[in-house]
């Protein structure tokens, strides 16, 4: 993670990062949703900022909706065959 000595650097880090995530997802034909990227401070590394970018795509919601879970019984025959 990245730290900022300022509010101000990391707001400009954060809106660069920004336009370049939203340039590759067009790129690959996906759709931003929604963009609730922020710079705040940092609770990890007192006196500092960091940036978060956070952005929604038609294709994650789409994942989203999709997800089946997560099947246990398989996950405890694979360990199993490992020796785990």
């Amino acid at each position: 993670m990245m730290t900022f000595s300022t509010h101000k650097r990391a707001l400009k880090y954060l809106e660069l990062r920004r336009r370049y995530v939203i340039k590759k997802i067009e790129q690959r034909g996906d759709v931003v949703i929604s963009d609730d990227s922020f710079a705040g401070y940092s609770f990890s590394v007192p006196g500092r900022f960091e940036a978060f970018v956070m952005i929604w795509t038609r294709d994650m919601i789409e994942a989203i909706k999709n997800y089946k879970g997560f099947d246990y019984e398989e996950y405890e025959e694979l360990l199993k065959k490992v020796n785990i």
